[in-house]
């Protein structure tokens, strides 16, 4: 990795005109917040289209104290997929930026509370400001960022030409575009190559992405090919992790199954796997996390219906064995549980669902086993077939079996854990690329001590 030394790069001053096109827009946003402000009140009581509603007005008040004198780096993360990569980003980048701190923003509640939960301190998460004038001015003014990144093609016309007029340099990661975005916006060609002026370096996922950029009008010495960072790398304590968890849950060396963001209708199909793990002789545990927690009692009364002994993961005392199923009743932990285990599956995907992150599983350097219904994450699928990291069945008796072949000729079993970590280790990659990219627009002293914020970062309401 670069390490952040010497002068401030200077970057090309991309003309200050803006585009016809982004000045009515605009003012359309500016119209439509005229006309929404009056009913704001009640729209804040309303417990979805209320959520996180001041922030996106622009009311940040973590930062509102902050020492003008340290660096911030804000990161803009829409999606789930986005706010992931957005993680592994910053945690590459805090290896380095010691005290560097970053603003995450996100569009969506669920983003929100995700993004909060696995964001670590230095970090401010918060709804990202709607795309109107005075808002993303107020929001630039309060935060002064000394940088902008931007995660995938999140192309809100007032944010971009706003940082470009404040003279803050801008970066994009995981840049793609898709056939049908690139006509889109070829349409308009001549407003897209003004957005993306602002861009000192876009990092994209492809190398069809690169040339879909290049139609745009983006000078190819701006362009790097890097892939895509949402799903990180290798985890270097895997191990550490590993043992700890192990001992904390009473697992000594026995095998342990695990059953990671099960749907309904998952829980029978796979009963009839553990059981068949249970007679080759080895004393297999199992831990069965739910998509939703709100299926605990549901769960609870289809393994007791099967004669499974059970214990809540909240309520398991910890070094003493638990029962053969531990049933897990908190959010936020299924990530790391997935280190403690020897077969690793990944729901949602037995049941036409969409599956689930299976690279959760690649970053402990295991393989995951899945099903047939991937549609949320078919290039995370594709990837592991294609490295040899995983595999894919298409029923319950299928995965059985694929078990059972398993246990008696483990070497298949070595071999594909072999592809997995050699596929986390090009994945982290990727971010390294970023991260790269990110530190090489950062002056010398960008790291330099001193507490970024003056209070707990994570103080702010629930949106």
């Amino acid at each position: 990795m670069h390490s952040v030394s010497g002068q401030t790069k200077t970057r090309p001053r991309p003309e200050r005109g803006t585009s016809l096109l982004i000045r009515i827009y605009g003012l359309f946003a500016t119209c439509c917040l005229a006309l929404f402000f009056p009913f704001r009140v009640l729209v804040r009581r309303h417990p979805r289209l209320g959520a996180g509603l001041d922030e996106r007005l622009g009311r940040i008040p973590d930062l509102a104290d902050r020492d003008p004198g340290q660096w911030l780096i804000w990161i803009h993360a829409a999606s789930m997929g986005e706010i992931q990569a957005a993680g592994n980003l910053i945690a590459i980048l805090k290896t380095t930026l010691h005290k560097a701190g970053f603003l995450l923003t996100v569009t969506s509640s669920q983003g929100w509370h995700y993004a909060r939960r696995h964001s670590g301190r230095g970090v401010t998460v918060t709804m990202a400001p709607l795309d109107v004038p005075m808002i993303v001015n107020r929001v630039i003014r309060l935060v002064r960022p000394n940088l902008f990144v931007s995660v995938e093609t999140e192309l809100w016309p007032v944010l971009l030409s706003s940082m470009r007029k404040n003279d803050i340099p801008m970066l994009m990661v995981n840049g793609r575009l898709s056939a049908r975005s690139a006509r889109l916006y070829g349409l308009v060609r001549g407003t897209m190559t003004e957005l993306l002026a602002g861009f000192e370096t876009l990092c994209v996922i492809s190398e069809r992405d690169r040339q879909r950029f290049l139609g745009l009008g983006v000078q190819a010495k701006r362009i790097r090919v890097c892939g895509n960072s949402k799903y990180g790398g290798i985890r270097d304590d895997g191990e550490k992790i590993r043992d700890d968890l192990r001992k904390r849950l009473g697992l000594g060396q026995r095998p342990v199954f695990i059953s990671g963001s099960t749907r309904r209708g998952e829980e029978e199909i796979l009963i009839p796997v553990f059981q068949a793990l249970c007679r080759h002789g080895s004393d297999w545990h199992w831990i069965l996390a739910p998509r939703h927690l709100r299926r605990l009692e549901e769960v609870e009364k289809i393994l007791t219906s099967h004669g499974l002994a059970l214990t809540r993961l909240s309520s398991h005392p910890p070094g003493r064995r638990p029962a053969p199923v531990i049933l897990v009743d908190r959010m936020g932990l299924l990530s790391d549980l997935y280190a403690a285990a020897d077969r690793h599956f990944c729901g949602g995907s037995l049941v036409d669902k969409g599956g689930h992150n299976i690279m959760e599983v690649i970053r402990w350097g295991q393989p995951v086993y899945f099903g047939p219904h991937m549609d949320d994450f078919q290039d995370a699928a594709a990837m592991v077939l294609e490295s040899g990291a995983g595999f894919q069945v298409r029923n319950g008796e299928e995965l059985r079996s694929l078990f059972e072949k398993h246990i008696a000729r483990p070497h298949l079993h070595e071999q594909a854990r072999q592809g997995a970590r050699t596929l986390a280790g090009r994945l982290g990659q990727a971010a390294r690329q970023q991260a790269d990219a990110i530190l090489e627009r950062l002056p010398a002293d960008s790291g330099r001590p001193g507490k970024l914020f003056n209070r707990n970062t994570n103080k702010a309401k629930d949106p």
